[in-house]
C-alpha cells in the first residue's frame, strides 16, 4: 500500500464512538475554461463520470491581438497536488504541441486566472512567430494534476479555435511586375478585380500587322502574337487575410497565420456563342468543343494545341515563384510570395502569406492566363488547412469540381481581349463623309478585339498633297510620268486620289517625253508599250499606277503611333468609270514607313460604289482591308469569280459571305475560322471543315 504523508491524512470523528479515522485528501479540477474580456467562455470538459457540457463548442480568439484568461478552479485539500501541467494539442496529433508547468502558487485550492494572448512557449517550426496559428486549429488545451491524495478529476480540458474570418481579393502591387508590357496592362485594369457576377476585360494591346502579302498565307499571325505576349500576361492577385476575434469580428493578426497555405484555383468560364451568326456559331462551337469535358480543368478556353492553357500538362496559369523574405519595402520587379504547384490538382497552386513587413497578412499569386482572346477565367483562393484523418490535404484533389473549403474568395470573370488602335484618320478633304466607326468596331468585337479609336480629330491632307504627289510621280518610270500632267493640282482637282491624262493626251505626252515620231510611237505601242496600246488597256493600267503613286505619296501621312492609319478618298482615279477602268473600294498596301506595329489602308470608294443595293457598305470595306493587315487572305467566294489571292484552307468552307470574300449577296461577317485566327489561335490545327475541329 502506498505510503501516505501526514499532510495527506485527515482525522475524522464518526458518531459518538469517538473512533479516529484517517483518509487521504481529495484533489481535482472542478472547472477549466477560457474566458474573454467580453465574458464569452469556452466549455469545460472533465472525464467520466462527469457529464459533458451542453451547447456548441465554438470559442475562438485572435492570438497576438486579443487576450483571454485561462480560468480554472481546483480542489486541493491539504495541498496534496504536487504538479500541474498545461498542454496544447492539435486535432491531428496525440503528442502535445507545447506544454508548461504551473507554479505551486498556481495550483492551490480555488479559482485561478492566467492571462494569455496565444503566445507559445518558444519559436518552433509549428509556431514560427511564437504564437499559436490557424494551421493547427481547433486546439485542445488540457490541465493535468498529479498529487498524493485521491484524484477526483485529475484532468480537465477545453477546446478553442483560431479561425480565418475573411479573405478579400485585390489587385496586387504593381511593383511585383518586371515586364513593361505587364505594367502597361496593369494600368488599364482600373485598380480592382471584378466582383463575383461581373466581368473585367483584360485587354492585351497587340498592334501586329503583316509586312508582306505572303504572311497572310502562313502562321505568322500566331507566331507574332506569341512573340508579343508569350504564354500570357502577368497580373498580380493578392489576398488580404483577416482572423476572427472572440466577438465574431475580423482583425489583422498576421503572426497567427503561421505556415498555413492558400490554394489558388481557376475555372474556365463558358463562352456564349449565341451572339454570332449561325454559321460562325456552328464552327466556333465545334472548335471550342476540343476535349472540353475531359481536360483539367474542363471548359472551352483555347486548348494547348491551339496555343492556349487548357489541357493536361499545359503551361501554368499560376507559375511557381520563389518569393522573398518579408520586409518593410517591396522589391521592384520581383514577386513577393512563394508559390508552388499542387501535387495532385496540378493546374492549381499554393501560396504562403507574409506574417510581417509591408504585406503582413497578405498572400498572392501571379495570374498568367493564356493570351488567347475570348478565354475567360474565374479565380478562387481557399484557406488550405482542411485535412483528412491521415493528414492529407482535402483540397489537393484531381476532380475539378468546386472545392469544399469553407473559407474562400472568388473573382468575377476575367475575360481576355486583344486591343488594337485606330491611330490616325486622314481624309483628302474634310468634306468627305466619315465611315461609322462603331459598326466597324462591332465586326471585330465578335473576335474579342477592341478596336480603340485613338485617332482624334479627322485630319485634312491639305495643299501638301500636291507636293507629295509630285515627288511620288517623279519616282515612277517615264511612261507612268507621262500619264500625269504636272500642271494639274492633284489636291484641288477633285476628291479622288489621282488625276491622269485622258488617253489622247497621254499619247501626246509620250511623243514629247520620248521624242517619238508618229511611226516610232506606233512601233513602241506595238512592242514594249503593248500594255497601253488601247484606251481601255490604259484605263485599266491606271488603277495599278494609282495604287503605287498613292502608297508613295501618302506614306508621310502615317502617324508616329502604333496602330492603324486610314487614308480616305472618294474614288481612286478619274478614269475608273471609263472603258476598261475599274472602281476600287479600298486596298491595304505595305507602306514604306509601316511595319510590324503600324499599318495603313486606303479607303477610296466613291459613293456610287455602294449605291447598287446589296449589303456592301463603307464600314465593311474598312473591316475587310484591315483584315488583310491582320493576316487574313481573301475567302474563295463568290466561287464563280474568285478574288485574287483567295485561300480556301483559311476559311470556313460553309460560309460564303465571309468578310474577306467579295460575295455581297448577304451581309459579310467573319467566318468562324477567321474569328479564331483573330483571337490568336494556331491556324495549323484548324480545319476549314468545322466538323474536323471537334475532339474527340
Amino acid at each position: 500500500m502506498r505510503e501516505l504523508t501526514l499532510q495527506s491524512l485527515v482525522a475524522l470523528s464518526s458518531g459518538d464512538d469517538r473512533v479516529n479515522r484517517l483518509r487521504p485528501g481529495n484533489f481535482g479540477v472542478t472547472e477549466f475554461k477560457l474566458v474573454t474580456r467580453g465574458g464569452k467562455t469556452s466549455q469545460s470538459f472533465r472525464p467520466a463520470p462527469f457529464p459533458a457540457p451542453v451547447g456548441s463548442n465554438d470559442f475562438c480568439f485572435a492570438p497576438e491581438k486579443e487576450q483571454v484568461e485561462i480560468v480554472y478552479t481546483l480542489s486541493n485539500d491539504f495541498n496534496v497536488i504536487r504538479e500541474a501541467t498545461l498542454e496544447l494539442f492539435t486535432r491531428f496529433d496525440q503528442k502535445p504541441l507545447m506544454s508548461w508547468k504551473l507554479t505551486p502558487e498556481q495550483f492551490t485550492s480555488g479559482e485561478h486566472r492566467i492571462p494569455w494572448d496565444g503566445k507559445s512557449t518558444g519559436r518552433t517550426p509549428q509556431f514560427p512567430d511564437e504564437y499559436i496559428t490557424v494551421e493547427f486549429s481547433p486546439y485542445k488545451l488540457k490541465l493535468t494534476l498529479k498529487g498524493e491524495g485521491i484524484p477526483e478529476s485529475p484532468t480537465a480540458w477545453t477546446y478553442f479555435h483560431v479561425l480565418v474570418k475573411d479573405i478579400t481579393l485585390e489587385l496586387g502591387d504593381r511593383k511585383s511586375l518586371s515586364l513593361e508590357r505587364d505594367k502597361r496592362l496593369y494600368d488599364t485594369l482600373g485598380g480592382h478585380l471584378p466582383a463575383p457576377g461581373s466581368t473585367l476585360e483584360v485587354k492585351l494591346v497587340s498592334n501586329l500587322f503583316k509586312t508582306s502579302s505572303a504572311e497572310m498565307n502562313n502562321n505568322t499571325a500566331f507566331t507574332q502574337y506569341e512573340a508579343e505576349w508569350g504564354t500570357g500576361p502577368h497580373i498580380p492577385l493578392f489576398a488580404k487575410v483577416s482572423l476572427q476575434d472572440s466577438q465574431g469580428g475580423k482583425v489583422d493578426a498576421p503572426k497567427a497565420l503561421g505556415n498555413v497555405r492558400f490554394l489558388w484555383d481557376w475555372e474556365d468560364v463558358a463562352e456564349d456563342t449565341t451572339r454570332h451568326h449561325p454559321k460562325a456559331k456552328t464552327y466556333l462551337d465545334l472548335a471550342l468543343d476540343h476535349d472540353k469535358a475531359t481536360t483539367e480543368p474542363k471548359g472551352d478556353n483555347a486548348p494547348k494545341q491551339h496555343g492556349g492553357k487548357r489541357g493536361n500538362a499545359a503551361a501554368f496559369v499560376f507559375p511557381a515563384e520563389a518569393g522573398y523574405a518579408p520586409g518593410a519595402a517591396l522589391r521592384e520587379g520581383v514577386f513577393p510570395f512563394k508559390v508552388e504547384a499542387c501535387a495532385t490538382r496540378q493546374w492549381a497552386a499554393y501560396s504562403q502569406a507574409w506574417r510581417q513587413g509591408a504585406l503582413a497578412g497578405k498572400t498572392g499569386v501571379l495570374f498568367q492566363p493564356a493570351r488567347m482572346a475570348g478565354d475567360a477565367y474565374k479565380v478562387t483562393v481557399h484557406l488550405a488547412f482542411e485535412r483528412k484523418a491521415d493528414g492529407a490535404l482535402v483540397l489537393d484533389i484531381k476532380d475539378d469540381a468546386p472545392l469544399p473549403a469553407a473559407i474562400k474568395a472568388s473573382t468575377g470573370t476575367l475575360e481576355i481581349w486583344r486591343e488594337l488602335h485606330l491611330a490616325r484618320y486622314v481624309k483628302k478633304k474634310s468634306t468627305l463623309p466619315s465611315f461609322n466607326v462603331v459598326d466597324f468596331q462591332d465586326y471585330y468585337e465578335k473576335a474579342f478585339i477592341r478596336m480603340k479609336d485613338k485617332s482624334g480629330a479627322r485630319t485634312d491632307m491639305s495643299a501638301q498633297y500636291n507636293t507629295r504627289m509630285a515627288a511620288a510621280v517623279r519616282a515612277q518610270p517615264n511612261y507612268v510620268q507621262a500619264a500625269i500632267d504636272n500642271t494639274v493640282n492633284q489636291y484641288a482637282i477633285g476628291d479622288y486620289a489621282v488625276h491622269f491624262r485622258v488617253y489622247p493626251d497621254y499619247l501626246n505626252a509620250l511623243r514629247t517625253r520620248f521624242s517619238f515620231t508618229p511611226a516610232a510611237l506606233t512601233a513602241w505601242l506595238a512592242g514594249p508599250g503593248a500594255a497601253v496600246n488601247t484606251a481601255p488597256k490604259y484605263h485599266a493600267l491606271c488603277k495599278a499606277w494609282a495604287k503605287d503613286i498613292v502608297t508613295a505619296a501618302c506614306d508621310a501621312y502615317l502617324g508616329a503611333a502604333d496602330g492603324i492609319n486610314i487614308l480616305q478618298f472618294s474614288g481612286l482615279y478619274n478614269l475608273e468609270t471609263a472603258p476598261g477602268g475599274e472602281q476600287l473600294n479600298g486596298f491595304a498596301p505595305d507602306f514604306p514607313s509601316g511595319g510590324r506595329k503600324k499599318c495603313a489602308f486606303v479607303q477610296c470608294a466613291a459613293p456610287a460604289n455602294y449605291a447598287g443595293g446589296g449589303f456592301n457598305r463603307m464600314e465593311q470595306t474598312v473591316t475587310h482591308e484591315i483584315g488583310h493587315h491582320l493576316f487574313l487572305p481573301h475567302a474563295p467566294f463568290p466561287a464563280g469569280s474568285l478574288p485574287g489571292g483567295a485561300v480556301a484552307d483559311m476559311h470556313d468552307k460553309d460560309w460564303s459571305n465571309c468578310m474577306m470574300s467579295y460575295d455581297y449577296s448577304a451581309e459579310r461577317r467573319f467566318c468562324g475560322l477567321c474569328l479564331l485566327r483573330l483571337r490568336g489561335w494556331d491556324k495549323t490545327h484548324l480545319n476549314k471543315d468545322g466538323l474536323l475541329n471537334k475532339k474527340p
